[in-house]
């Protein structure tokens, strides 16, 4: 009888000792991802990516975990490995993103000493973002703005002489109380404001990111894959045949590389589109846009060494008189 007493009692124990269990792990995952965040997932640096993908021209994926040792130098068996990372984050949450697939905005890793340069970059829309893939465990989003980093160390190293800005578009915006809409008005600031700070800037690009589908911006060439380039040409302003004589140029030299890798040209005007782009501001305007919110920046990675060395082509053979 008393045998029998006992395992009643413990049956009816059953369901509190089942939610005990399922609090107790409950509050395990919450306190383990808190303490994560806080202290690992934030940390890891662009730099350490961008000169990765720089010195290795992404050969390599990284979504294995063996590039991930390679690239953060951390060792999964060793969690110390991982802790050195627990420094700081150069990431900053950009606000007013009302567009596409966004991501935060990214400090400059390597800022160049550059005095005299030929070729300004900049980005319109500076949190455009690539997919994160592998790196979003450790809160990194690469966008356009890292894009353009790894465009201009390329060109550097080809002795194109070649600036990033790095002033905040968003912080314009918020200094006008403008809208999203209004960030070609906004990069316009940026960019008069470095045409005369620099005089010998000859070349302009602003790098977009596209919003199509993965099939649309993305291509295969021996088995490794690039992010397709698009041209857009705003054509409501006297001077767009000038630049659409650039974009012609720049897109022929990208086919002969591979028909595959360019989108084309894409002209603009009319109701709704901006129609200009800033593009009156020089002859040597490009706006390109590189891959879509579905390319990892590996992806465009290998396409901004090919576009690297088409631009410096292009551009020794427009400074000795001939088209390259």
């Amino acid at each position: 009888m008393k045998k029998f007493k006992s395992r009643s009692k413990f049956i009816k124990r059953i369901p509190y000792l089942v939610i005990f269990l399922i609090i107790t792990y409950l509050s395990f995952i919450s306190s383990f991802k808190f303490l994560f965040d806080k202290y690992l997932k934030t940390t890891v640096t662009n730099e350490k990516i961008i000169n990765y993908l720089v010195d290795h021209n992404l050969n390599q994926d990284i979504a294995t975990v063996q590039n991930l040792n390679d690239i953060f130098s951390i060792n999964i068996k060793q969690p110390e490995s991982i802790i050195r990372y627990t420094l700081g984050n150069v990431l900053e949450i950009s606000e007013n993103d009302e567009e596409g697939n966004h991501s935060d905005y990214i400090e400059d890793p390597n800022p160049p000493s550059i005095s005299e340069p030929l070729i300004y970059i900049y980005n319109t829309h500076q949190t455009e973002a690539y997919q994160a893939r592998a790196l979003s465990d450790y809160n990194i989003e690469p966008n356009v703005l890292m894009a353009s980093y790894l465009l201009r160390e390329k060109l550097n190293d080809l002795g194109i002489p070649t600036i990033v800005e790095t002033q905040k578009i968003n912080d314009i915006l918020k200094n006008n109380n403008w809208a999203y809409s209004k960030s070609y008005e906004a990069s316009r600031q940026l960019i008069t404001a470095a045409q005369k700070q620099y005089p010998t800037i000859k070349y302009l690009i602003d790098l977009h990111r596209d919003s199509s589908s993965k099939e649309a911006t993305t291509t295969t060439i021996d088995g490794q894959n690039y992010a397709k380039v698009l041209f857009v040409v705003g054509k409501e302003h006297s001077e767009y045949e000038k630049n659409l004589n650039l974009a012609t140029s720049i897109n022929e030299m990208l086919k002969e590389v591979n028909p595959s890798l360019s989108r084309g040209i894409y002209l603009k005007e009319g109701p709704g589109v901006n129609g200009i782009y800033n593009q009156d501001l020089s002859n040597n305007s490009l706006l390109i846009e590189l891959g879509g919110q579905y390319n990892s920046i590996e992806e465009a990675s290998n396409t901004i060494n090919i576009l690297a060395n088409i631009l410096h082509k292009f551009i020794i053979g427009d400074q000795n008189g001939k088209k390259a």
